[in-house]
């Protein structure tokens, strides 16, 4: 191989200097990047549902430059905080609902309910600062929303199909749902100041009222 060829192999098989420096400087930015989201959410976890730029550049341990480097603006910045949080709580979502006897279904659903809106409430409270002017947040509330329904009426299908007539089913998911909703979670929690397990016990109280056999339930 003459000492052209040499040369020339070498370009195509390696990407020299030049190329190890962009894919360096790539991971660097990819890493920056990841570090700005989870400082994002990280204030939201500490109970600054609005942080500023500032702010998440100095827990991400970045540059202000290097946030709006990534994110044309906070909104966008939270957009994708509110996406990181939605991956990370999809297998409580896609999780098939639970069978069995009732006591057991509800406190299957007290249980995921718990945990889930655990998870949310300081992403969701920041979301609730910007839905007004931000449709993929809107979006992702009204998904969420949709799939907790579809889990209830999933999960005590046998109950609903026992009330006496149509309206009366869709009264009774109706109770259900807002009796599981995040904003009752919300007020149990923060307007109560009840403890998690005596929300859970509140939760799984009204679920049994709603749904255990009586007079006048199944109307």
């Amino acid at each position: 191989m003459t000492e052209l060829d040499t040369a020339g192999a070498g370009v195509a098989g390696d990407p020299g200097e030049g190329g190890a420096a962009r894919d360096q400087l790539a991971f660097r930015d990819e890493r920056s990047r990841d570090a700005i989201v989870d400082a994002m959410l990280g204030l939201y976890h500490r109970g600054v549902p609005d942080p500023t730029a500032l702010q998440i550049a100095d827990q991400a341990g970045v540059t202000l430059r290097a946030v709006h480097f990534h994110f044309a603006d906070l909104e966008s910045l939270a957009l994708e905080a509110v996406r990181r949080q939605r991956s990370q709580i999809e297998p409580l979502l896609l999780e098939p609902a639970a069978t069995g006897a009732l006591d057991e279904r509800i406190a299957d659903v007290v249980n995921r309910r718990c945990e889930l809106f655990e998870i949310v409430t300081p992403v969701r409270r920041a979301a609730l600062l910007i839905r007004h002017r931000s449709p993929t947040i809107e979006e992702n509330l009204a998904f969420l929303a949709k799939v907790l329904r579809e889990q209830l009426a999933g999960t005590f299908g046998a109950e609903l199909d026992a009330c006496a007539d149509p309206s009366a089913s869709a009264v009774l998911l109706d109770a259900l749902d807002v009796a599981t909703s995040w904003e009752a979670w919300e007020r149990l929690r923060t307007s109560q100041s009840l403890t998690r397990d005596r929300a859970r016990a509140v939760l799984t109280r009204t679920l049994v009222g709603l749904l255990a056999p009586g007079p006048g339930r199944a109307g």
